[in-house]
């Protein structure tokens, strides 16, 4: 007998406390893709980077502007401000990208995509948090850091047993990511929220 199960969000994108709300907003991956100089499909990582710092301060802003229906869910939602950012069109982009969507490429690509993701909401979270302090409930404490103990794409390949190695086009268009520095956000992190 597992005991009794209180549930109020079935859909489960995120874990809620009582009483709090999902505030769920998605960024359109294929809105990413354009043509390069050379006329291949290429990935705008800048503008990405730069789409999710407005994202993430208009879901941040959404707990402030919205009528609550319940004096519990406002008080929830205002201690710990979470936000769920996901994503759409993720298999569109692919096809702009000409990468078949049951690939290793596509594996490639969507942990680096993922990553990139993740590390400029947590930038922009700071941020946010520079300008009007951590959240009520922050403790820098009882956070684990960010992707730092993600597993390793090798890693999650070798547990899916997956041996097929990526195209030199998928990592022609990782490379031009622009680098990320786990340790830094960290740093951040701690001194900010």
């Amino acid at each position: 007998h597992l005991g009794k199960i209180n549930a109020t969000n079935p859909c489960g994108e995120q874990p809620l406390l009582p009483w709090e709300s999902c505030n769920l907003g998605s960024i359109n991956l294929e809105k990413y893709v354009y043509v390069g100089n050379e006329g291949d499909p290429q990935i705008d990582w800048e503008r990405i980077a730069e789409d999710l710092k407005v994202i993430c301060r208009f879901m941040d802003n959404v707990i402030d502007a919205a009528s609550w229906p319940l004096k519990q869910l406002e008080e929830a939602a205002k201690k710990t401000r979470k936000i769920g950012l996901g994503v759409m069109g993720w298999h569109h982009m692919l096809i702009k990208l000409g990468i078949p969507y049951d690939s290793v490429d596509a594996l490639y690509l969507a942990y680096y995509l993922a990553e990139w993701i993740e590390y400029n909401a947590a930038l922009a979270s700071i941020e946010i948090a520079k300008e009007r302090k951590a959240f009520p409930l922050y403790d820098p404490e009882k956070y684990r850091p960010t992707w730092l103990t993600a597993k390793s794409l090798g890693e999650l390949l070798d547990i899916a047993k997956i041996k097929d190695k990526p195209s030199k086009k998928v990592l022609k268009l990782i490379e031009k990511r622009p680098p990320v520095n786990w340790h830094y956000v960290e740093e951040l992190r701690m001194k900010y929220g």
